[in-house]
């Protein structure tokens, strides 16, 4: 037996000694090392998806014994926009301290009386973030119904009473448009708040109340 270990001493020894000729694998990344995150947004046909917001998404994600499950307990946010290619760039500053990430796409837009995100994609990338650098990733939207019906909806926002509503209610739930263009008849309706109002030619001529319809099909 001794003898058996005494030949295998010097292959032991030749692993040992280059184990620190990678010194990363060892022991994972620096805190403060800048990680480039970057790729492309398209949707599901590969067309460039410009100017959508892509936010990593660093959190914190812990045990509780009291509850017997995983949880969230700390999320930090970065963003940037896709330029006209669908291409993004995020740089972040490692921090260990968060051990969950992901990759979202968004589109701001408002809801009610407030800015709010319209979360297109998600994907985790959690082990690709450990690993390598830049992160490359292709972010994929599937649906892009919102984005495309959210993007007609303001490019259609031609006057000031239209305007003004937006920002005061923000997106209607729907639109209903009667008429030829330059004399279309409008109603922009809000399920939520139970109002309905109704435009003619851009220009706001009636507001009716109803009952709210809390979940609208």
């Amino acid at each position: 037996m001794m003898e058996r270990l005494t030949k295998l001493r010097p292959c032991l020894l030749f692993v040992l000694f280059l184990l620190p000729l990678n010194p990363a694998a060892a022991k994972g990344r620096e805190r403060g090392e800048k990680v480039v995150f970057t790729g492309l947004a398209t949707d599901a046909s590969g067309r460039p998806l410009q100017k959508v917001q892509v936010i990593l998404e660093s959190a914190r994600r812990k045990f509780l014994a009291r509850k017997l499950r995983r949880e969230t307990v700390d999320t930090f946010r970065v963003s940037t926009e896709t330029d006209g290619d669908g291409a993004y760039t995020i740089t972040w500053p490692w921090n260990d301290y968060y051990n969950h990430y992901e990759l979202l796409v968004a589109i701001p837009y408002r809801k009610g009386h407030q800015e709010t995100l319209q979360i297109l994609a998600r994907y985790e990338i959690t082990d690709k973030a450990k690993d390598g650098n830049p992160v490359v990733s292709s972010l994929v939207v599937a649906d892009t119904t919102f984005l495309n019906t959210l993007r007609r909806f303001l490019a259609d926002l031609d006057t000031e009473d239209e305007r003004d509503l937006y920002q005061r209610m923000g997106k209607p739930d729907k639109v209903e448009n009667v008429g030829s263009r330059g004399e279309v008849e409008s109603s922009w309706w809000y399920f939520d708040a139970g109002r309905v109002f109704r435009f003619e030619a851009g220009d706001l001529v009636q507001e009716k109340s109803f009952d709210p319809v809390k979940k609208f099909q």
